[in-house]
């Protein structure tokens, strides 16, 4: 039995398929040739968008990430942002991922320091840059560093 007929190749990988256990439909007579299973599962055809996100561990919904990579121009300076950030961090639930001050340069222009944070959700890092409490101590690392910060979503 071809679960797929009706659907054209193309668009196959488009569609997923229910069966659910307790929905079986009732045996039909079949020429003696043909061997049949006594109950054919219901089967629903459900389209899949293409512009849905992808579900994570995270319940669902894509986890947030802070991106940053940067050149520290004033170590005294940013000694001070070290001080305060991580506090404020953890009161908004980040997860370092990755902190590297020796970051290796394969493409384009790019600093020694490479943090990427991760957050429940991308509405998480933009509350938790936004945050008067971030905000207070940002200039002392955008002050004493050259570079880049974004914020992503992901698994």
């Amino acid at each position: 039995m071809d679960l797929m007929a009706g659907v054209p190749r193309g668009l196959r990988h488009l569609y997923r398929v229910d069966l659910p256990a307790d929905r079986c439909l009732p045996a039909r007579r079949r020429p003696a040739t043909r061997v049949l299973p006594s109950c054919i599962p219901a089967v629903t055809w459900q389209p899949v968008s293409l512009d849905c996100p992808r579900l994570s561990g995270t319940g669902g919904v894509m986890a947030g990430y802070f991106i940053a990579n940067y050149t520290i121009t004033n170590q005294v300076g940013y000694k001070e942002y070290l001080a305060a950030v991580g506090p404020i961090l953890t009161a908004h639930g980040a997860e370092n991922i990755v902190i590297d001050r020796d970051s290796e340069l394969l493409e384009g222009s790019a600093g020694q320091v490479t943090v990427v944070l991760r957050f429940a959700t991308k509405a998480a890092a933009k509350a938790w840059y936004e945050s008067p409490e971030y905000r207070a101590i940002r200039h002392l690392r955008t002050d004493n560093t050259e570079g880049i910060g974004v914020i992503a979503e992901g698994k």
